[in-house]
């Protein structure tokens, strides 16, 4: 029987505002299963990705470039060169006016 270890890693960074035009920083993680052998050295198989913000905070990401905490109240959009990273699509400040929630960000 295979032993398997669970590794979390941090795989990418996303500058974000909120409605209030707030800045704060989305990190995603990543878990990999790495299969522990002495005698071979196995690829290691990608897991689940999740995102929280910098002060810890869960957020679900979803199409072009947002970011919804728990409820969906609370909207966070990609910004900066490239809104962050191309796989999330682009994301404007203007389009955070329109939220109009306060999402308790400094």
């Amino acid at each position: 029987m295979a032993t398997y270890e669970r590794v979390i890693r941090e795989t990418g960074r996303f500058n974000v505002v909120d409605a209030e035009d707030r800045q704060s920083t989305v990190i995603e993680y990543t878990t990999f299963f790495l299969r522990v052998s002495l005698h071979k050295e196995y690829s290691p198989k990608k897991g689940d990705v999740s995102y929280r913000l910098a002060d810890g905070r869960a957020v679900n990401r979803t199409q072009g470039g947002h970011f919804d905490v728990g409820n969906g109240l609370c909207r966070f959009f990609a910004v900066g060169d490239g809104a962050g990273d191309a796989r999330l699509g682009w994301a404007t400040r203007g389009m955070a006016s329109d939220v109009g929630v306060q999402c308790g960000l400094h």
